[in-house]
């Protein structure tokens, strides 16, 4: 007969193979157990991993405040790795992946840290932001729950962006249009291809579903390369404009 143990957490009897054992530091040390360990489920250890993983996500957004200027530095590095003269030509197409994948990294990076900034950070944008996505729309509310709920909006919100795939453009690109009233450009394709590119990359092991390697040479990491800073200016720009006509806005309303 299998032998049960209460999980820690959930306080749920699992048989001792679905039990592991976590190293916690307790706020009060107990004399009973001085390492510190507890014995959870794989179910809640699986869930406290994820949520860990997110708070150190939304910390480490908060801590980039200037998106751009990291992008851009990001870029520039890539463009002096590019032309790294390398033994052999196998390595050069090995670091040319590399280097494509970095560079759609890049633009994630900014577009999330743009993004989940400007709204966490400005009441009419986590409005905006709640008010006009699916998620949020679809979540449960309890009239009880409403004065709490309010109190934590920011956090709740913040940590379901952090989750979100910021290299789904066409899932990004609405959150742009709807919440920071961001257009992209009308023609995506390239940007499309690229993302599809470097998801082979990093995911496939540089081979496209019918199993051939992904061709990738300096040449195209550098097309990449300005495309992506031509993309980015360009949302850059807007948001500058936006942030001009709000301050003008305003000082006229004073």
């Amino acid at each position: 007969m299998d032998i049960e143990i209460e999980c820690r957490k959930c306080r749920k009897l699992v048989t001792k193979n679905s039990i592991l054992r976590e190293h916690v530091r307790p706020r009060f040390l107990d004399p009973k157990n001085p390492g510190g360990w507890v014995s959870v489920c794989k179910e809640c250890s699986q869930l406290e991993a994820e949520h860990q993983y997110l708070e150190y996500k939304t910390f480490a957004i908060s801590k980039n405040k200037e998106p751009y200027k990291n992008f851009l530095e990001s870029i520039y590095e890539l463009n002096a790795m590019i032309n790294i003269r390398l033994p052999d030509k196998k390595l050069s197409l090995t670091m040319a992946r590399i280097l494509y994948a970095t560079a759609i990294t890049a633009m994630e990076t900014y577009l999330s840290d743009t993004f989940i900034n400007r709204v966490v950070n400005n009441g009419d944008h986590l409005r905006r932001c709640v008010e006009t996505d699916l998620e949020f729309r679809n979540r449960k509310l309890e009239l009880t729950d409403i004065f709490k709920r309010k109190e934590t909006l920011k956090e709740e919100v913040q940590e379901y962006l952090a989750g979100v795939l910021f290299h789904n453009l066409a899932k990004v690109r609405l959150m742009y249009r709807t919440v920071l009233s961001i257009e992209f450009p009308a023609d995506m394709t390239p940007l499309f291809k690229a993302v599809k590119t470097r998801h082979d990359i990093v995911h496939r092991g540089g081979k496209d579903k019918s199993g051939a390697i992904t061709s990738i040479d300096q040449d195209k990491v550098k097309s990449l390369i300005i495309t992506l800073k031509a993309f980015v200016k360009a949302i850059e720009e807007q948001l500058s404009n936006t942030a001009a006509g709000s301050s003008f806005e305003s000082t006229q309303d004073l």
